[in-house]
């Protein structure tokens, strides 16, 4: 009885040290996580009130979220657009869903229909609305739906 006392007590001595016993949060891993250069930037950024910071930056800009926009129940009224690192709007707050710039462009929601276009880092449409579900560009590509077709 007491070898198995034991040995159920050195196999929970072993499951704690192979799992840890941390508190459960996971530190990202430097290389892909820019949170801390985003962190740094942000702390000395200089930038309107009614700016909120809703993505990582991409390609030197980042989403905000203009916080005027922003009303409790009212996400369908809220809008993003892109500061560069200088803190400065390089593109409007006019998009209800952005994503993060590749290869020059990102994925951008109408705010008239639920179709997703492209813009460029100067806030031009180079692709027009007219996707249901965009990607990331990767080697001049995305992978788009239109009409439930890919």
């Amino acid at each position: 009885m007491k070898k198995k006392i034991l040995l159920c007590i050195l196999c929970g001595i072993l499951l704690v040290g192979v799992t840890g016993c941390g508190n459960g949060t996971k530190k990202a891993d430097s290389k892909n996580d820019n949170s801390e250069e985003k962190e740094e930037i942000v702390g000395n950024l200089n930038v309107a009130s009614n700016v909120e910071f809703s993505g990582d930056f991409s390609e030197g800009l980042a989403s905000y979220l203009d916080a005027s926009s922003k009303s409790e129940g009212a996400i369908l009224k809220q809008r993003y657009g892109y500061i560069n690192k200088q803190g400065k709007v390089v593109i409007e707050a006019e998009y209800p869903q952005v994503s993060e710039f590749s290869e020059g462009l990102a994925s951008v929601r109408s705010a008239d229909s639920f179709l997703y276009g492209f813009i460029n880092k100067k806030g031009n449409i180079v692709i027009d609305f007219q996707y249901d579900s965009p990607s990331f560009f990767s080697n001049g590509y995305a992978t788009v739906s239109k009409d439930s077709k890919y």
